[in-house]
């Protein structure tokens, strides 16, 4: 299966002066990324298929490629004293390992039913930890935005 996800992060705060001090300038600067990805997924669905055990492990491997933007006081993309402009983009890949406990086991008639009105196979409840190297694949001086994360969520298989 293919996967596509976009995100979105901002953060705001005082604007450290110029001077390499660390003291403050009193100019709010802001960062902001915009994280997209494609992925290939394996679901190992073959228990709950052949022998309806809820626990489906699966793994995701993918693709990142994060835009990002710092800006000054003024509101604008700020510069460092080497003149590089406070923007870009950053190349990288992830890798997750996840399971999800299938939940039509406590229902399965309310299963079929949201099944047949509007199309979601399975419902889902899913832990996944995922590590994502966006660091520009070879390329040097890119701003490294991946991390390693874990979540919780809620899966509808449609």
């Amino acid at each position: 299966t293919l996967g596509f996800g976009v995100g979105y992060f901002s953060v705001t705060g005082t604007a450290p002066l110029g001077n390499g001090t660390g003291m403050l300038s009193g100019d709010t600067s802001s960062f902001r990324v915009i994280p997209t990805s494609v992925s290939a997924i394996y679901r190992f669905d073959r228990l709950l298929e052949d022998r309806n055990i809820p626990i489906v492990p699966y793994g995701k491997l993918g693709l990142d490629y994060s835009f990002w933007r710092i800006t000054n006081g003024n509101g604008d993309v700020a510069h460092d004293a080497a003149g590089k402009v406070g923007e870009g983009g950053t190349l990288g890949w992830h890798g997750t390992l996840g399971v999800a406990l299938v939940l039509d086991f406590l229902d399965p008639e309310a299963a079929r039913e949201f099944d047949s009105d509007l199309g979601v196979n399975h419902t889902a409840i899913a832990f996944e930890f995922t590590h994502a190297d966006v660091s520009g694949i070879g390329q040097s001086g890119r701003l490294h935005v991946g991390d390693t994360t874990w979540a919780l969520g809620v899966l509808l298989e449609f």
